[in-house]
């Protein structure tokens, strides 16, 4: 049960790990309590992805 979600798009996914990285270095990094994975995903319209299941 988490108490937020965050979502980031960038044209390479490098950025994105990049930029977790980045944040899981930070500061404010030290209060958190538990280490959750990321999930990524390519974007997909709700068109491709109703085609996709069928």
């Amino acid at each position: 049960d988490y108490e937020w979600i965050l979502a980031f798009e960038a044209d390479e996914l490098y950025r994105i790990v990049d930029l977790m990285r980045h944040l899981r270095a930070s500061e404010a990094r030290l209060h958190v309590r538990e280490e959750v994975p990321f999930y990524t995903g390519r974007r997909k319209s709700v068109a491709d992805l109703v085609a996709g299941l069928a």
